[in-house]
């Protein structure tokens, strides 16, 4: 199925329900202003941002979060995954490993918790917690991001970043 551009004022759950496998490819922006539920429940199915923009406006965070990527979604890349709030990401298996995915939330915490390694980009204003036992791989190609379908104007802006660290939980 194919789905996009799409506006959605209020909250959106996408779930497979059938029994068969299936496969949801954007076609154009998503912009939901509600909390977003992807394949938290139902039947497993891939997400194929296929180099969109899933854009979430609510600022939900914790315990709610504005946009939960759940265990029953298998995400493809390349694509923007962007939430005002919390992002909670846990894909059932490896995510972007195809093409790379960029992650951001503009003013809550992202934690990554995804079923195998990473391969992409994050970003995050208060918080970004990589779960244990899954790497993050950034991509090796030089502008891999031009063909995205994101802000427009957002190659232009220069961003740094004011301070961060990096931390390992030994038990």
């Amino acid at each position: 199925m194919d789905l996009g551009p799409l506006y959605r004022d209020g909250e959106l759950d996408i779930v497979n329900s059938s029994n068969t496998p299936a496969t949801l490819t954007l076609t154009g922006p998503i912009y939901i202003t509600g909390d977003t539920l992807i394949g938290k429940t139902g039947k497993d199915f891939t997400l194929d941002l296929n180099g969109q923009t899933l854009f979430v406006a609510s600022n939900s965070s914790d315990p709610q979060r504005a946009l939960w990527i759940g265990g029953k979604c298998t995400i493809e890349g390349p694509g923007v995954i962007v939430a005002i709030g919390d992002i909670y990401f846990e894909p059932n298996i490896e995510a972007g490993m195809t093409d790379p995915i960029f992650i951001m939330s503009v003013s809550g915490q992202t934690l990554l918790q995804p079923g195998g390694d990473f391969y992409g980009s994050i970003a995050g204003s208060v918080e970004v917690d990589l779960q244990p036992g899954t790497s993050l791989n950034y991509p090796d190609d030089e502008g891999w991001y031009e063909n995205l379908n994101f802000l427009v104007g957002i190659k232009e802006l220069v961003y740094s970043i004011a301070s961060w660290t990096v931390s390992t939980l030994t038990l």
